[in-house]
């Protein structure tokens, strides 16, 4: 998500805390300003693409067309993706599918002219409307959305928030992520329901969470972990309000787990917390309320990933939180950091003020952009 404001944490949920968040003796946040939603980072587990002057360039494994360079050939820097211009926002997911033994994800763009771009898997036409051919390698024009101020892109469907609130998702529904209250896939985009006032949207596996203006959160899809928020794991397939949560100014959701950041930089998470990516591994597995994230900083954005959570803090440090760690900052790379995406199944990314792109973790499909497979620990800056 967009900078100012994302953490990027790994994917576990840490629960029980139970009382306020420990601001660490700072005033309180009153009036953050909230964001729109859109980012510059796309992050799935095996590929990555970033967003600077209206160009996309995207680098990874490319098994299914994720680059959008035209070809299924892997590239390991960042590749420009041919055809896009204009572009404003951009976001992905990823997804493996046990029945068909498909894995990859689909990445959509969002034009000025308000117009949606979108290439790589299609399974189940989250990708490309009207079809579900296996994989698109180039950009495709989504026919019948105008005015799209925003989109979110789940693991096997898609959604986009207009300019006028309301919002349209297309893709797989059996759990109700389309939020249309039947279980039928769109292959095209159809609109949600008596949903209006929303002004941020994010999206998981199976589900979708909407942001509205008078800053509540509602969700809607599968409830298997309760990333639903509303105390239950009872799937939902129309808009539900998620428990306790008020003025929200972002939120973040992937796979399984969602994440909201309050206008006083608290953030609170909930949702599957299976390897300890929301609240760590000593936490309950399924935290089915909005349960506070351990920062002892306020926060001004927050990014749910896979295996970790990490948040930027208003003194433009990062901490992340994960399977395998207590809150921990981010190494110091020499200049503020003003957008974090934890969203890749293990690495994550950072832009910093200075406008240079850091990336970090496992680099088995060139994930991280360096030109290499090999990890890092570390921020590392990706030359583009």
């Amino acid at each position: 998500m967009r900078a100012r404001g994302y953490f990027a944490w790994s994917a576990v949920f840490l629960v029980g805390c139970g009382g306020d968040i420990d601001l660490g003796g700072e005033p309180p946040l009153h009036g953050l300003v909230p964001g729109e939603g859109t980012s510059r980072l796309a992050l799935a587990e095996e590929h990555t693409c970033a967003l600077s002057d209206g160009i996309v360039r995207c680098w990874g494994l490319n098994r299914n067309g994720e680059v959008g360079d035209g070809t299924m050939m892997p590239r390991f820097s960042p590749t420009v993706v041919p055809g896009l211009e204009g572009v404003r926002e951009i976001t992905c997911n990823g997804a493996f599918d046990l029945g068909a033994g498909t894995r990859g994800s689909h990445t959509c763009a969002r034009l000025d002219d308000g117009t949606v771009r979108c290439w790589g898997p299609n399974i189940n036409g989250q990708g490309e409307q009207g079809t579900t051919v296996s994989r698109s390698l180039s950009p495709v024009h989504i026919e019948g959305l105008s005015n799209i101020a925003q989109l979110a892109a789940g693991e096997w469907h898609t959604c986009a928030r207009r300019t006028d609130g309301a919002v349209l998702c297309w893709g797989d529904n059996g759990s109700g992520a389309l939020g249309v209250g039947t279980p039928d896939r769109r292959d095209t985009p159809d609109f949600v329901p008596d949903l209006e006032g929303v002004v941020e949207l994010a999206a998981g596996a199976g589900f979708t969470c909407a942001r509205k203006e008078d800053g509540t959160v509602v969700c809607w899809g599968s409830n298997v972990a309760g990333q639903l928020g509303d105390g239950t794991t009872t799937d939902r397939p129309w808009p539900a309000p998620v428990i306790g949560l008020q003025r929200v100014v972002r939120i973040s959701a992937i796979w399984g787990g969602v994440c909201a950041l309050s206008d006083e930089g608290e953030i609170r998470c909930w949702g599957n917390n299976g390897i300890g990516q929301l609240f760590g591994p000593a936490a309950p597995q399924v935290v089915p309320t909005p349960t506070h994230f351990g920062t002892q900083k306020p926060a001004s954005d927050v990014s749910a990933g896979f295996q970790r959570t990490c948040a930027l803090l208003v003194d433009e440090s990062v901490q992340c939180l994960g399977y395998d760690q207590t809150p921990t900052p981010l190494a110091s790379v020499g200049a503020s950091f003003v957008e974090v995406n934890a969203g890749g199944g293990e690495h994550g990314c950072a832009f910093t003020t200075d406008g240079a792109l850091w990336c970090w973790g496992p680099n088995f499909a060139g994930q991280l952009g360096d030109g290499t497979t090999n990890e890092h620990s570390g921020p590392t800056q990706i030359h583009w």
